[in-house]
């Protein structure tokens, strides 16, 4: 597959009514374009399990199913991104980390067995879920060239809101060499496209910054500050916040435990 270059796998009209037909699809038009010892049945395990994750959760029954369903090929990886135009998008989360047998069961009796976005972090390696208030909801997912899955640890989740003239950027796992291009890339489509320059961080859950992740947030700051753009963090674990102190760029960003005095900083 010719880097960067998207495969359309479903265009935007109604889509197959089973999984299954798309699995197929992309098994055919994937398979003979990435490398022969590419883990693609886990890579199709997260994009069916996404795909029926959309169709169930993202459409209101007044809907029609518009979807968009690209694959292309990278540095990273694979790349899946499915756009939808579902009405009740907003209302998907990612879940917790459910790293023990206990968090699994309790998890799967609580959703009546819905394991499928549990499933998807297990199998992938960068997750990013964009909501814009122009109307649709962007899923996008990389599987990276190994044959061994990554641990849990090493995983990037990305979650983007528009909330009024704010970015809400929420980050879970570990941002590093290997995740933080990803973050950086879809951080500049989602706000470039939103026109916003000030951004919230929640960082509650993210356990790593490298010096690479550390670079994107200095060029978010670069990027935007003379247009008024600021940059506040909510909820830095030490170990993080210490990474950030010892390069000396935590006077350039906020960085509260509270939200509301992350909005007081950002609106001031």
């Amino acid at each position: 597959m010719r880097e960067n270059s998207a495969l359309i796998l479903v265009e935007d009209r109604p889509p197959p009514s089973r999984p299954a037909v798309l699995r197929r699809l992309a098994l055919r038009r994937v398979s003979p374009l990435v490398p022969p010892d590419f883990p693609l049945e886990d890579a199709l395990i997260g994009l069916d399990e996404a795909y029926t994750n959309i169709l169930e959760h993202s459409f209101s029954p007044r809907d029609v199913p518009h979807m968009l369903v690209e694959a292309y090929w990278d540095q990273r990886g694979l790349n899946f991104v499915l756009t939808d135009h579902g009405t009740k998008g907003s209302r998907l989360v990612f879940p917790r980390t459910l790293s023990t047998t206990a968090h699994l069961r309790s998890h799967a009796v609580s959703t009546g067995g819905k394991m499928g976005l549990h499933l998807i972090r297990r199998v992938m390696d960068c997750l990013c879920y964009e909501v814009s208030p122009q109307g649709f909801n962007r899923f996008s997912m990389v599987k990276f060239p190994h044959q061994e899955h990554r641990s849990m640890e090493e995983e990037l989740l990305i979650e983007l809101r528009t909330e009024g003239p704010l970015a809400r950027v929420s980050l879970k796992g570990y941002v590093n060499m290997d995740t933080s291009d990803y973050l950086a890339e879809k951080v500049r489509e989602f706000v470039e496209r939103e026109g916003l320059v000030k951004f919230l961080i929640d960082a509650r859950d993210l356990e790593y910054v490298s010096s690479a992740g550390v670079g994107v947030f200095i060029d978010l700051y670069d990027r935007y500050e003379d247009r008024g753009g600021r940059i506040c963090f909510v909820g830095l674990k030490p170990t993080v916040r210490r990474v950030l102190e010892l390069v000396g760029f935590m006077t350039f960003f906020g960085d509260t435990s509270e939200e509301s005095a992350a909005l007081t900083y950002l609106n001031r």
